[in-house]
C-alpha cells in the first residue's frame, strides 16, 4: 500500500464516489445551483448530459443530499427493465408499497400520491439515470407521467441524467413534445489543465497529504490522457502512486504517468473504451534496438503515443526515417522516368540520320514494356510495337481504335499529337538541311498540343442502380482492420463499382467511444482511410472516393455492452451516386 509511503490516512483517488472527496470548481457550483433551481421551482423536466465519469453522479448526489424534506424523490437507477418493472421501481421509489400488476392500475396509484403530496405542500422529484438508453416507449410513458397534473401547478419534476446520445433522440421528430417540455437543459464539461490540478490537490489534501506528489508536467500528461474526465485521472493517479511507492520515488513524474497509463491499458478489456484502444494502436510500433517509454517524453510526444528513453537512438531514428523518405522519393522520381520517352514507327521518306520522334507516355509502362526496349535489337520493330500495344491493352483489331484514313484531318481527330509530330517530322526537308534533334524542344511543343484520349466505358445508362446503396464493414477491437466478413462484402461491393466508372461513394468511420473526443473523431478518420486504401489498391480511383469521420455520432446500439460497441465500432460506404 502506498498509502504508508507518502503518509496518507486514505487512499485519495478510489473509484466508488465519496462525499468527503467531493471537488467542486466554478462550473460544478454553476450546475449545481441551476439544478437545485430547477427543482425548487417545479420547472418540470431537467436535464444533464456528459460523458462516461465526468462526474454526473457526483452532482446528482450533492444535489440529493441537500434537499428538505418537503421534496419527495425517488432515482431509477436502470431504465432498461421490462415495462412493468419500471413502473414498480417507480412506485417502491416513492414508497408506494402495493405492487402493480398494469400499467392502469400504476398509473391510478401513481395519480393518488401526486395529488395527496401536492396537499401535503410536497415537491416530488424523479431522477432517471442512464437516460440515453431509455426506450421509446419508457420514454412515452415518462412523457405521460407529466400530464398528471393541476391548472396552477406541475405535480413532478423529472430529472433526466444520462449521456450525450440522449440528445439526439431527442432531436427526432417523434420526441418533440419531450424536448419542448425541457425547462433546463446542462451540458457537463470535462476538467481543464488547472482544473485537473485542483482537483488532484484537494483529493490529496483530504487525504492528509502535505506535499505536492505530482510535477507540473506530470499535471499536464494525466490531463492528456485522462482528457479532463475525473474517473480516468483517478484510475491514472491511483495507478501513479503504486508505482512511485514502489520505486521509492517522492515526486512522480510524466513518466511515471506513462507507465500508469500503459498499466490501465493491460489491464481493461480491449474494447471496453475507445480511448484505450486508440492508445493501444499508437503503441503497436516499436523500433529496433530501442526500448520504448509507453507515454509522452513531452507533452508534443503524448500525441504520438511512445518516446524513447536514449536520444541517440531517438536521432538515428529520426535521420534514418528522413533518408530512407529521400530514398523511395528518388526512386519514385527516377525511374518512371525512363518509359516516358517511347519511339515511334519510323516515316516514310527518313533517311538513318533522322531521329526518331519521341513522345512523352502519360502514364507508366508495365515491367514487360521495359523488357522489349531492353531487347528490341533481337525482334522486329513492329513486332515489338504489336506486343506493346496488347500489353498496353490496345489491340491493333480493337473495335474502338480509330479506321485508316486518307484525310489528315480526321487522322489528326482520331490519334491526337502523334499525327501532328509524324506529320511535321514528315516534311520534306530542303537538301543539305542537318535535322537537329532538340528533346526538350520537343517536349514542351507536345505539353502545349491538346490530348485526345478515347476512353471506352460501360453506358451507364444501360445499366440498372447500383445495389446495395450502403454497407456496413465491422472492424477488429483495438485495429483499422476490418473483419474477415468485412473483407468479403467490401470486395464483393467493389467488383460491383467497378461496372459503374461514374458511381462516386462516402466512406465513413465510427468508433464505440463514449466520448467524442478529437483523439477519437480522428481515430474513425483513420478506420475510413484504411478502407479507402483499400479501394485504391482495388482499382477504385480516388477522385470517386470521399472521406468522413463520425466520431461516435449515429450509434446502431448502445455502447454499454460489448455486442453494442461491437456493432458501432464499424465502416459504412455509401453510394452518393451510381452515374445512371
Amino acid at each position: 500500500m502506498y498509502t504508508k509511503f507518502y503518509n496518507l490516512d486514505n487512499r485519495p483517488f478510489e473509484k466508488n464516489p465519496d462525499p468527503s472527496f467531493l471537488w467542486f470548481g466554478e462550473k460544478l457550483q454553476k450546475a449545481l445551483a441551476t439544478l437545485r433551481y430547477g427543482v425548487l421551482e417545479n420547472k418540470g423536466f431537467l436535464l444533464l448530459t456528459g460523458d462516461a465519469g465526468v462526474g454526473k453522479t457526483s452532482l446528482v448526489n450533492a444535489l440529493t443530499r441537500d434537499l428538505g424534506e418537503d421534496i419527495a424523490w425517488a432515482v431509477i437507477t436502470d431504465p432498461r427493465c421490462e415495462r412493468i418493472d419500471f413502473y414498480n421501481a417507480i412506485a417502491g421509489g416513492f414508497g408506494i408499497d402495493k405492487p402493480c400488476t398494469s400499467k392502469v392500475q400504476f398509473l391510478i396509484q401513481f395519480s393518488h400520491f401526486l395529488h395527496r403530496a401536492d396537499d401535503e405542500n410536497k415537491k416530488v422529484l424523479l431522477l432517471v439515470d442512464d437516460c440515453h438508453l431509455l426506450s421509446q416507449e419508457m420514454l412515452e410513458d415518462l412523457r405521460l407521467l407529466s400530464n398528471i397534473e393541476k391548472a396552477d401547478a406541475k405535480l413532478i419534476n423529472i430529472f433526466f441524467i444520462g449521456q450525450p446520445p440522449f440528445n439526439e433522440m431527442l432531436l427526432q421528430s417523434k420526441n418533440r413534445a419531450v424536448s419542448q417540455r425541457l425547462a433546463l437543459t446542462l451540458g457537463l464539461q470535462p476538467l481543464t489543465v488547472k482544473e485537473t490540478d485542483e482537483y488532484i490537490r484537494h483529493r490529496l489534501k483530504i487525504s492528509g497529504s502535505k506535499e505536492t506528489l505530482f510535477t507540473a508536467k506530470a499535471v499536464q500528461a494525466i490531463h492528456q490522457f485522462a482528457q479532463g474526465i475525473p474517473e480516468r485521472i483517478n484510475g491514472i493517479c491511483d495507478n501513479a502512486l503504486e508505482i512511485g511507492s514502489g520505486r521509492r520515488l517522492r515526486s512522480l513524474d510524466r513518466r511515471v504517468i506513462a507507465s500508469s497509463v500503459q498499466k490501465i491499458n493491460v489491464s481493461v478489456e480491449p474494447d471496453q473504451q475507445e480511448f484505450e484502444a486508440f492508445f493501444d494502436e499508437k503503441m503497436a510500433f516499436k523500433p529496433p534496438g530501442g526500448e520504448i517509454v509507453p507515454g509522452p517524453a513531452s507533452i508534443s510526444s503524448a500525441i504520438s503515443g511512445f518516446a524513447q528513453k536514449s536520444g541517440r537512438q531517438r536521432s538515428w531514428v529520426k535521420y534514418g526515417l528522413v533518408l530512407l523518405t529521400l530514398l523511395l522519393a528518388g526512386i519514385y522520381i527516377w525511374f518512371p522516368a525512363s518509359p516516358l520517352l517511347e519511339s515511334a514507327p519510323k516515316v516514310a521518306g527518313q533517311g538513318e540520320n533522322a531521329s526518331a520522334v519521341k513522345v512523352p507516355f502519360p502514364v507508366r509502362s508495365p515491367p514487360a514494356v521495359a523488357m522489349l526496349e531492353k531487347n528490341k535489337s533481337k525482334i522486329s520493330d513492329k513486332k515489338a510495337l504489336e506486343v506493346k500495344t496488347a500489353i498496353l491493352g490496345k489491340s491493333s483489331d480493337d473495335k474502338s481504335a480509330p479506321k485508316k484514313t486518307r484525310d489528315p484531318d480526321l487522322l489528326k481527330s482520331s490519334v491526337g499529337v502523334d499525327a501532328d509530330v509524324a506529320k511535321a517530322d514528315s516534311e520534306v526537308k530542303p537538301p543539305g538541311t542537318v535535322h537537329r534533334h532538340d528533346p526538350v524542344k520537343e517536349l514542351k511543343a507536345h505539353q502545349t498540343k491538346k490530348i485526345t484520349t478515347v476512353v471506352r466505358q460501360p453506358a451507364a445508362a444501360n445499366l440498372a442502380p447500383l445495389q446495395p446503396r450502403k454497407i456496413v464493414l465491422g472492424l477488429r477491437p483495438n485495429s483499422l482492420k476490418l473483419t474477415i466478413a468485412g473483407e468479403k462484402v467490401l470486395t464483393r461491393f467493389v467488383e460491383k463499382l467497378k461496372l459503374y466508372p461514374r458511381a462516386a461513394v462516402l466512406v465513413k468511420g465510427f468508433v464505440s467511444a463514449r466520448s467524442n473526443s478529437p483523439e477519437n473523431i480522428k481515430l474513425s478518420e483513420d478506420r475510413a482511410r484504411s478502407v479507402q486504401k483499400l479501394m485504391l489498391a482495388k482499382g477504385i480511383a480516388a477522385e470517386r472516393i470521399e472521406v468522413m469521420g463520425m466520431g461516435n455520432k449515429e450509434p446502431i446500439a448502445s455502447n454499454g455492452t460489448r455486442e453494442g460497441r461491437k456493432k458501432n465500432r464499424r465502416v459504412e460506404v455509401i453510394v452518393l451516386d451510381d452515374g445512371t
